[in-house]
């Protein structure tokens, strides 16, 4: 199998640190998060936002890749997110990215509309979640979810930021705190995936039940984590490195 894989580094513009936000620009498929085919002519494309130790003002670089020549290329987006911001999350929901939190700790909100290739920050308005880094988001039924992380303390809290009407509400808090946990969504349900101050951490959210306290058979933290149909791979991390659960 070795011999048939070939190895080509590319620039794209971004040296990545700390947990930049990585997120599919591509058309999904209905349930929102799963990429759907290419039509004729569109190609695969993703942002990565966050501290960049290649060029520290370029905070946000689109990276494209033609499926029919294989070719790779990246352009810079001007965009409001601080240089050297950090361990923020970068959340696809619906037609924008939304991009909470960060190292400081931070408690601002940024949109990027993928049809208008713009940004802006969200005023605050109402209630607020309080500055983090190091915390989960995921999006479910058209709506971010944000929970955990850190701030003075590992946290539990956990939040709903509707688009609609840009307002965020506080939900119940999950079970216990946690903190750099991996994420994945699988049909209705949020993972999160090990956590610094509780190595076999799983929990999970849907919109229906809330949180559900569940525990991993290996310690894992720092890691990450990628759903496949109704699988989810936990990749890497310390206490589990060079493995894939």
């Amino acid at each position: 199998m070795s011999g048939d894989i070939t190895y080509t580094p590319i620039s794209v513009g971004h040296t990545t640190h700390y947990q930049p936000g990585v997120v599919y620009l591509g058309t999904l498929c209905d349930d929102g998060v799963t990429p759907a085919p290419l039509k004729e002519g569109e190609k695969y494309r993703c942002m990565i936002v966050g501290r960049n130790m290649t060029t520290s003002s370029d905070t946000c670089v689109i990276v494209s890749k033609d499926p029919v020549s294989g070719t790779v290329t990246h352009k810079v987006v001007p965009s409001p997110i601080p240089e050297g911001l950090y361990q923020l999350t970068a959340t696809r929901v619906g037609g924008e990215v939304l991009v909470f939190g960060g190292s400081g700790p931070r408690d601002t909100l940024y949109s990027y509309c993928i049809e208008k290739d713009t940004w802006r920050q969200i005023g605050k308005s109402g209630q607020w979640p309080k500055a983090r880094f190091q915390h989960s988001a995921f999006c479910l039924g058209g709506k971010l979810y944000i929970g955990g992380g850190y701030h003075n303390g590992y946290l539990s809290d956990c939040w709903r930021y509707d688009p609609s009407t840009e307002r965020w509400a506080q939900l119940a808090d999950a079970p216990e705190t946690f903190s750099v946990a991996a994420d994945s969504v699988v049909g209705d349900t949020a993972h999160m995936v090990g956590s610094d101050n509780n190595y076999t951490l799983h929990l999970t959210y849907t919109q229906t039940k809330g949180w559900t306290q569940l525990s991993l058979p290996f310690k894992v933290y720092r890691a990450a984590a990628v759903s496949v149909g109704t699988d989810i791979y936990v990749l890497g991390g310390y206490d589990h490195q060079d493995k894939v659960g």
